[in-house]
């Protein structure tokens, strides 16, 4: 049996150095902030949804997403936020979960699982331990 170890917390609570403790020992973290931005990198199906839902006002001239003025509209408006995160959360559940698969499969014995938010909402990890940084 693999160990799935859960990091979450506040913003600066020691999710990241923890994380960093576990890189040194090779053992492998999927961090939900790096998924995140990735699935909304040009080309991924929740940048599509995104600029398609927001407009291409939120892109930068090399067609990446303005978080600075993607964030300006949603913070603004919780319907708008609420929007972003049903486009965005299922897609970050969808390639974490795949990573987790993925590093099990090749036979590590642990993960580590980082998040401020998945593991608060129902993204039915299988979590072995559950670490709260507060």
């Amino acid at each position: 049996m693999s160990l799935v170890i859960g990091l979450t917390g506040s913003i600066a609570s020691g999710k990241s150095t923890v994380s960093n403790m576990f890189k040194e020992l090779h053992i492998p973290v999927i961090d939900a902030d790096i998924v995140a931005r990735e699935v909304v990198e040009p080309g991924e199906n929740a940048y599509q949804k995104v600029v398609e839902t927001f407009g291409e006002i939120i892109l930068h001239p090399d067609q990446t997403i303005n978080r600075k003025r993607l964030g300006k509209i949603v913070f603004a408006n919780s319907e708008r936020r609420q929007q972003l995160n049903n486009i965005v959360h299922p897609a970050v559940r969808q390639k974490m979960l795949a990573q987790k698969k993925h590093i099990l499969h090749k036979k590590n014995h642990a993960l580590c699982w980082i998040s401020r938010y998945c593991l608060k909402v129902n993204y039915n990890i299988s979590l072995t331990k559950r670490w709260l940084f507060t």
